[in-house]
């Protein structure tokens, strides 16, 4: 697997992506972190297909738009196979919110056509994925919906939610929902409400996600660190702390994780700032 890195420009955009290309013979299996961003997936090519196995997604397949939301428990164990390519873009889930026009909390343990979520802009997209060929994210047509759906930066500049997803990032999930909610200036129910609407989990669920994946980095930035110190600096009282979180969220030991990471998990770990 070749992977690269990209940034799509469009409107007033700096959209950047991951492009994998790949060339599988039977089925490949692999374990994935979650994300605490949506993920919007373009397959090209002739043959390339994925699917998430353990959440029990059908199989993604070339020349389709597709956006996964939130996944609420454990690691991705992905299957692929055949050749072709794939564009991955991370996108805000609050920027996902006023993009879709839908509660978060639908998209979650999903991945789903785009164009099965939107109603005119949906007529649109379903008649470029049956009669043109898709290449790339520059295809004309594609360009043309992703112009007519991305929301202008007031819509989401101005929502709080916005700001403490962002705020969460920031500190790698080491915050907790008192101290958000008083940042934020509103009751820890009110915020809970509003995370399940416009991100699809609540707010130590999701400060949850980014924590586990700074823990991944971390033990991949320091190979010869032990778990106490990797435990630290993550922000978790101690190993037993991390070692159960990790297990829950990852589906695997912290030890077994760095002995069997991946290529493509190892690329997506350097990259996972990016995002819309």
């Amino acid at each position: 697997m070749v992977f690269n890195l990209g940034v799509y420009k469009i409107k007033d955009f700096r959209i950047p992506y991951g492009l994998g290309q790949m060339e599988i013979h039977g089925c490949h299996r692999t374990i994935f972190p979650r994300s605490g961003d949506l993920i919007l997936n373009l397959y090209v090519g002739d043959s390339f297909r994925n699917r998430i196995i353990n959440y029990n997604t059908p199989w993604a397949t070339t020349n389709k738009l597709y956006i996964s939301g939130l996944y609420s428990q454990g690691a991705l164990e992905l299957q692929q196979n055949g050749k072709g390519a794939a564009y991955a873009i991370k996108v805000h889930p609050v920027i996902g919110y006023h993009l879709l026009k839908l509660p978060m909390h639908e998209l979650v343990d999903k991945q789903v056509q785009i164009s099965h979520l939107l109603e005119t802009e949906g007529v649109f997209l379903r008649n470029i994925e049956i009669s043109e060929k898709i290449t790339s994210l520059n295809d004309t047509h594609l360009r043309d919906f992703f112009s007519s759906i991305l929301p202008e930066k007031s819509k989401y500049i101005l929502d709080p939610i916005y700001h403490a997803v962002n705020f969460i990032k920031n500190r790698d999930g080491c915050v907790g929902i008192h101290e958000l909610s008083s940042r934020f200036c509103m009751s820890e129910r009110t915020l809970n409400r509003h995370f399940l609407l416009k991100v699809g989990l609540s707010a130590q669920a999701y400060a949850k996600i980014w924590k586990i994946e700074h823990t991944m980095r971390l033990i991949q930035i320091y190979p010869q660190s032990s778990l106490d110190e990797i435990a630290f600096k993550a922000g978790y009282y101690d190993t037993a702390h991390l070692a159960r979180d990790f297990r829950e969220k990852a589906g695997l030991a912290p030890s077994s994780f760095r002995k069997n990471t991946s290529p493509m998990t190892k690329d997506y770990l350097k990259t996972q700032r990016f995002s819309v």
